[in-house]
């Protein structure tokens, strides 16, 4: 997702940096609700319309091999300075290019800030609850798919009622459905929805795990723990992460305990599971737990206790909403900027910054992603702490459903493809990869189920004191990196054995 690494893209191949700030427009007038983390939140949007060539990239020079991709990354990396005055060097220049690039953005594509959506509190939340903006110059095209967004948005909510658009009664979205979860009643959700839900599971299989929709119980214990500046912070307890854990269904518990038929959705009690630790007691402790839990257990219903699982959908509606605009307007010339999350291309190839984990206001590589494709990028940067006990450990926010606590093995992850939804869900699931062989066989299983191209890359913190990472990237995404391609803290590049 780039929620996590901020990134910013070039007006063109002869201009500097854009810094587009989040503007807030509505917060007065529309009375619109912000995320906290928005407030601290620098998005770096500088989108160049790059002429398409024959073969849809857009570049002006020959496409490189993999291995040429990847030797001049590592030949230019190991040329790039890295001291401080000459990274405030790099800052002044980009910061003048900035004012030069801003008197220039007019001629460009349309830039749209789409609005936010009131509940039936009148409260107006922004789009997926985040910035989400349009760049186009046809603005019945950008007006119809504001318009879309809006719809998805209010159907992929887990924490804001609607009013639905064809009825007088209540929008039936994620909010609804949890709380028929909870119930343990059945809904009627609509095709939409469904469909979305048995992709989830899906990719909940196809990932062995890394990927899971049911985390809500554990990201909870981590609210206001996040920054997007390097604040030290103590996990939560052990002990209640792993009961949280509990309630986290994995691929083959969400199949057992969901049922879709069309837009139909029912919902069945979760099984009891043993944790870790209360597996490896005595048989005496086992005993005595066990007993002291049926007490408890009949203070409560045994329907609670049963039905005490939730959807979260942040790791897809962005991606889900992204692909479903694309395939809805083929023909459109526009980039679509899903917050930092996701970006989808259509009409032409747009040059996309991929800010450097070391140097917030400079990009690490740039991409040329074409027409159809779509990008998302999954890290550490915007959302994050710094263990208190021991800080060599980074927590952020994607958090593995099988431990409960974030992984140290990338900074970042980039993935490009022609499916959005495939995009963002791999961004956080790969987060969640360390082996390599595990990492390619994944993407293969994935590109197969969804017959889609899907290269990613991997940013790899390798000294945060001298600032520098190492990259790991498919064969497929060397294509897309920009030919004229600087390197800024890279000191090893390498492809992914597939």
């Amino acid at each position: 997702m780039l929620r996590d690494t901020m990134c910013h893209l070039q007006l063109s191949s002869r201009c500097g940096i854009v810094y587009v700030m989040n503007l807030f427009y509505s917060m007065r007038t529309r009375r619109a609700h912000i995320p906290t983390h928005a407030a601290n939140l620098l998005i770096f949007l500088a989108l160049s319309f790059c002429a398409c060539s024959q073969n849809g990239r857009g570049s002006q020079s020959a496409p490189r091999t993999a291995q040429q991709t990847t030797e001049r990354i590592a030949s230019q990396s190991a040329n790039a300075a890295h001291n401080d005055a000459a990274h405030d060097a790099r800052q002044t220049a980009a910061h003048n290019t900035n004012l030069v690039t801003a008197q220039t953005a007019g001629h460009n594509q349309n830039v749209r800030i789409c609005a936010s959506v009131p509940t039936i509190e009148d409260e107006y939340i922004p789009l997926f609850h985040t910035n989400v903006f349009i760049r186009t110059d046809d603005d019945v095209l950008a007006d119809n798919i504001e318009r879309e967004l809006a719809r998805m948005h209010k159907l992929f909510d887990a924490h804001h009622y609607y009013h639905d658009d064809e009825s007088a009664g209540i929008l039936k979205n994620l909010k609804i459905v949890n709380e028929h979860i909870a119930l343990g009643k059945s809904v009627h959700a609509g095709d939409e929805f469904a469909s979305l839900l048995a992709d989830a599971i899906h990719l909940m299989h196809l990932t062995r795990g890394a990927f899971n929709i049911f985390l809500a119980p554990v990201s909870a214990l981590y609210a206001g723990k996040f920054s997007s500046f390097p604040i030290e912070q103590s996990d939560p307890d052990a002990n209640t992460i792993e009961e949280a854990l509990r309630c986290v269904l994995n691929a083959d518990e969400a199949t057992e305990c969901i049922a879709i038929s069309g837009g139909d959705i029912s919902f069945f009690p979760r099984a009891e599971r043993q944790t870790a630790r209360h597996a490896a007691m005595p048989q005496e402790a086992q005993r005595v737990t066990s007993a002291v839990r049926q007490h408890t257990a009949l203070q409560a219903t045994e329907h609670a206790a049963h039905f005490d699982y939730a959807l979260d959908f942040g790791a897809i509606a962005k991606g889900a909403a992204a692909h479903k605009i694309s395939m809805l307007h083929p023909d459109g010339t526009f980039l679509l900027s899903m917050g930092s999350s996701t970006l989808v291309s259509r009409g032409g190839t747009y040059r996309i910054g991929i800010a450097s984990p070391h140097y917030k206001t400079l990009a690490l590589l740039h991409i040329d992603l074409p027409s159809g494709m779509a990008l998302s990028t999954s890290g550490t940067t915007n959302s994050y702490y710094i263990l208190a006990d021991d800080s060599r450990i980074i927590r952020c926010h994607i958090l593995d459903s099988r431990t409960g606590y974030s992984n140290n093995w990338w900074w970042a992850v980039i993935v490009v493809s022609d499916n959005a939804f495939v995009t963002d869900a791999m961004s956080t699931a790969l987060f969640n990869v360390g082996d390599e062989a595990e990492i390619a066989a994944i993407i293969a299983d994935v590109q197969a189920a969804y017959n889609c191209e899907l290269e990613a890359c991997f940013v790899k913190d390798e000294n945060r004191k001298e600032k520098t990472v190492s990259l790991v990237m498919t064969r497929g995404f060397a294509s897309y990196v920009y030919s004229e391609y600087k390197g800024m803290g890279i000191i090893g590049t390498k492809l992914l054995a597939q």
